[in-house]
Parts: C-alpha cells; structure tokens; sequence
C-alpha cells in the first residue's frame, strides 16, 4: 500500500540475507492491507536487488532503496526514518519477523488512544526454531504514563526488539533519529526508546509482537567492550533528562539508572565472558575507565562477569596514582632544591667575579707604576 494511505511504514534495511529477507518481508505482507513497506537495500551480492525488483512488480506501492554501494545499517535506518510518512512505523531488522495479527491490534489500541507515543507488544526471542525468552517476561499491562513506565522499563531492561512496538510517528521523529544514530551508533535504540517513552504514555500489551531470531550474525552482536564508553556517555544524558523532564524522586532515579546500567552490563558480559578478548593496548584503559567514571557509580552492584577485574584495576590504579603523585611532589621539591643551588651557584659566581674583578684593577695599576718611564 502506498504512504498516502497506509497506516503504518515498516522498513527493512538489508545485506545480504536474502533468505531472512523473504521471510521477514512476509510477515509484513501478511498483517493486511494497512502497511506501507519500504525495503532499503546496502548493494547485496546475493540476488537481494533482483528478488526485490520482481517483488515491486507484484505488488504496488513497494518502496525500494537499491544502493550501489553499502552505507551501512545504521545509515539505512536513518533513511528510513527519514522517509516515513504514515501515522505510524516500525523499523523491522531483515532477519526478524512481525507475529501474525501485530499491526492490526496495535493499531486498535493506538485509535483508542491517539495521545500514545508508542504501543508496546512482547518480544519472542527464538534460537534455531526454539523459544529462549520473552522480553519483557513480565510486564504490567495497560495504560501506562511517563514516570510508571519508565520504572518497568528499566526494570526489565530495554525492549530487546523495537520491532515489537508501534510508534507514533510524530513523538518518535521528534527525538532526531537520524542524529541519535550517528551520535550513539549502535546502542542508540535504547537512547531513542527513552528519549520516547520520557514524554509520552504507553501501552503495553502481552501479546507477541515480533520474533527476534538470535545468532552470530546478528547485528547486535556488534555491541561489546567498547560499546561501554557510548552507554556511558548515554547514562549521564539519562541522567540530565530524568532531571530535566521526569518527576522522579532522587533515589527513585539512582535506582532507575543502576537498573539501566545492569541490564547493559548483562549483554556486555554475555559478549565478553573472557578478558582475554578485551580490546588491547591503551583502548582497554579507555573503556575501563568509562565503566568505572560513568556507569559504576550509578549501579553499586556485584553481578558484572568481569566485576573482579573491574575492582583489581581501580585498586591498581588508585596504588599507582598515589604513587604518581608522591612522585610528582619528590620531583617539585627536587626542582625546588636545583633552583636555590642554581641561584646560590649564580650568587658566588657574581661574588667572586666582583673580587677577581678589583684585584685585576689593583695589579694593573701596581704594573703600571713599576713599568720605568711611568710616571706615578
């Protein structure tokens, strides 16, 4: 269906996974005749672009993006946000899948409450075919605002699939996502999910929204150890905003932020369970110290995978800058010292220099007056 009429746009960035692709572009076929579909392709070398030309031909109203070059993901879904022009979206990773029914009861429960920034339904996170999880696993149902929220939210951690929810198309572009892209790269879903959910009330719904399909290429599988330095940097801009915007008592926050910040820590670790795998050479000291300024203070917590590490580090650390600067004040007073012997040095030269000085003027003149002719 075409964007002038459509209610929803679902978009699918894609490379590479013509397979996924299909499976994933017929799950939003079969959610009616209310979406809008829109397939942005990273130049695929696997037949992606032709399948997709013979879709266009079959079914009006397609849009597509074919590159000639690969931007990227995060690209693509910037464009895509770009481009919507329905009430509503929702951003679909290729190799993921809308649940049967999703869209038409979403948006039921939107045109019962046109105020929403969003309308939350269930993620089923499978393996291979099996059911690993639900997300969140147990969530409060109904009608939710701001403050009430956001509490489930970080409690439960981040939704795992935006694709899960409905978003109201003008809240949702009114937090800049293409900026919030480029400015957190790939955790920035959960920046946006937040930047949403601090100003509009939600829905939430048990039922399953989409299928997440984990496995080692996945795109999440790119948030690691360095991805730290970006969610700390995300945390304290958590931080300002529920200053800023969300009524929430000071402990109330600390807690909200320590939630958050263990909900990461979980992934993280579940991507780095050995050390040996951290980044090397100064990196490891930049990602570290990010973890301990940024995201440690907030959390007070004991169930980091690599928490020891942490602690053995900031201890070493905190030995070695003591060191430094026990070192730093032998070395001032060092300095000190050459500059007295330096200005004592400079003081007897100018004595001596004086005395050497006069008694050269006294034997010239003595010279001059024994010389015969000369007279006294």
């Amino acid at each position: 269906m075409k964007p002038e009429t459509a209610q929803v746009t679902v978009f699918i960035p894609t490379f590479n996974r013509l397979r996924e692709l299909q499976r994933a572009v017929a799950s939003v076929r079969s959610q009616g005749d209310c979406v809008h579909l829109h397939v942005l392709d990273n130049a695929s070398t696997d037949g992606t672009g032709d399948w997709l030309r013979k879709l266009a031909r079959e079914i009006p109203g397609v849009e597509l993006t074919l590159r000639e070059k690969n931007e990227g993901a995060l690209r693509s879904f910037a464009e895509g946000f770009e481009r919507v022009r329905t009430p509503y979206l929702v951003p679909l990773a290729d190799d993921d899948e809308l649940a049967s029914g999703f869209l038409e009861s979403a948006l039921r429960i939107a045109g019962e409450h046109p105020d929403l920034g969003a309308v939350v339904f269930t993620t089923e996170s499978r393996c291979n075919g099996e059911i690993i999880e639900r997300s969140p696993a147990d969530p409060k149902p109904g009608r939710l605002d701001p403050a009430a929220h956001l509490t489930e939210w970080a409690a439960h951690g981040h939704y795992v699939s935006w694709s899960s929810i409905l978003w109201r198309t003008e809240p949702f572009m009114g937090v800049r996502p293409a900026e919030q892209l480029e400015k957190f790269g790939f955790v920035s879903d959960v920046w946006m999910q937040f930047l949403v959910f601090a100003e509009n009330p939600v829905f939430i719904s048990h039922q399953i929204g989409s299928l997440f399909q984990i496995h080692p290429g996945q795109w999440s599988r790119q948030i690691d150890a360095e991805s730290l330095l970006t969610f700390g940097q995300m945390v304290r801009e958590i931080d300002r905003v529920l200053d800023e915007k969300v009524a929430l008592p000071v402990e109330q926050r600390r807690k909200f932020l320590a939630d958050v910040c263990l909900r990461f820590n979980a992934m993280v670790g579940h991507q780095c369970q050995q050390v040996e795998i951290l980044p090397e050479d100064s990196s490891i000291r930049r990602w570290l110290d990010a973890y301990i300024e940024l995201i440690y203070p907030h959390a007070g917590f004991a169930g980091f995978p690599l928490l020891s590490f942490f602690e053995e580090y900031r201890s070493l650390r905190k030995a070695f800058d003591l060191a430094g600067t026990a070192l730093r004040e032998r070395d001032d007073m060092l300095q000190k010292q050459a500059a007295r012997l330096r200005e004592v040095e400079h003081s007897w030269i100018w004595r001596l220099s004086k005395r050497f000085f006069f008694l050269e003027h006294i034997l010239r003149k003595t010279m001059r007056r024994n010389q015969p002719g000369q007279l006294p």
